[in-house]
């Protein structure tokens, strides 16, 4: 199979899981200009990432015990994976394509998640935050842009959705 054209299509084919930076935005508008409102945002995006996830996961570790019962699920997993939800939903929004990030993420995880026993609403009520706290930190231009990808981990990946 050829390699990907440009680097956008690189970085999510070969390094979806590590961070954006100013040369990979670089790039990419050099190589698709018609990406710089999407360049744009994910900027913001990636900026805020540590605090968005930091104040998601902080209020679910207050309301929530991720801990007990849980095969050694805690805080520095759930931090990951809020992480990864919102980084995967970055580089989908960027990309313009969410097929990615349901594929190669949000099944996935709803997998991993149908398998524990989280305590009931818990996964619903974080990615709902997650949402919520991404569009107060952004600017309301990123946050536009980037709601209807964290509304796909909102939806695909509550327990209660899929088993009802």
């Amino acid at each position: 199979m050829p390699e990907p054209q440009t680097h956008l299509a690189r970085v999510i084919k070969n390094e979806p899981n590590r961070p954006l930076t100013e040369d990979d935005f670089t790039r990419i508008l050099a190589e698709e200009p018609h990406l710089a409102q999407r360049v744009a945002a994910a900027r913001a995006a990636a900026a805020a990432e540590a605090a968005v996830v930091k104040a998601t996961v902080d209020t679910v570790l207050r309301r929530f015990d991720f801990v007990t019962g849980r095969a050694g699920y805690g805080p520095a997993k759930c931090y990951r994976d809020v992480g990864g939800v919102y980084h995967y939903a970055v580089l989908a929004m960027l990309a313009g394509d969410p097929t990615v990030y349901e594929n190669k993420l949000l099944l996935w995880m709803r997998t991993i998640i149908q398998a524990l026993a989280f305590p009931e609403g818990s996964i619903a009520f974080t990615y709902a935050l997650l949402r919520k706290e991404a569009s107060k930190q952004l600017p309301a231009a990123a946050a536009q842009l980037l709601d209807p990808y964290l509304a796909l981990a909102e939806k695909i990946l509550p327990a209660e959705s899929v088993l009802t």
